[in-house]
């Protein structure tokens, strides 16, 4: 049985092994989330791989990443939502994403309010930060949902992607 390290009413958080490889190929590769997060629209097996060992060398040298997430009732992998470096030392970048037949039933605003409780009590992080690509309506709506301030636009040189940054401080009540 898989162990986790954070929950909520649903999810259960891991963090990546090379066991899961399977499981972040299912995830990335499916064009309508490789959308949002690179310019080509698709990432290579490859591509997918070498992220989740980033993933994991992240987790080691940083204690954050995009963590996998499974239902807790089912066990199945239904994507992942965690934290990077952020360009401000003091700030982390969160993040989530879904496979789609786990979109638009509460799953992601679930996994964010859960990371973000996490980030500000536990790793007493000082600021949030998200990146949404401008077409992507459900993420918009949730980041704002969340409390998440509109701060910039910007053109992030490895996805090839343009998108809008967001900032949340702590001590912000959901």
């Amino acid at each position: 049985m898989r162990r986790y390290f954070i929950e909520s009413d649903r999810i259960g958080f891991s963090a990546w092994t090379p066991e899961d490889l399977d499981d972040a190929l299912s995830l990335f590769s499916n064009p309508k989330v490789a959308k949002y997060l690179c310019a080509k629209g698709f990432y290579t097996d490859e591509e997918i791989i070498a992220r989740i060992y980033n993933e994991m060398d992240n987790q080691n040298e940083n204690g954050i990443q995009y963590w996998p997430m499974y239902l807790k009732e089912t066990g199945e992998f239904i994507g992942c939502c965690g934290l990077h470096m952020a360009e401000k030392k003091s700030a982390r970048e969160i993040g989530f994403d879904l496979k789609e037949e786990y979109w638009h039933n509460g799953l992601a605003s679930e996994a964010a309010r859960r990371v973000i409780v996490y980030a500000f009590d536990y790793l007493h992080i000082k600021e949030l930060h998200a990146r949404v690509h401008p077409e992507n309506a459900s993420s918009l709506k949730l980041v704002r949902s969340l409390g998440f301030e509109h701060v910039d636009d910007f053109f992030d040189e490895p996805s090839g992607l343009m998108f809008m940054r967001f900032k949340m401080i702590h001590g912000y009540q959901m």
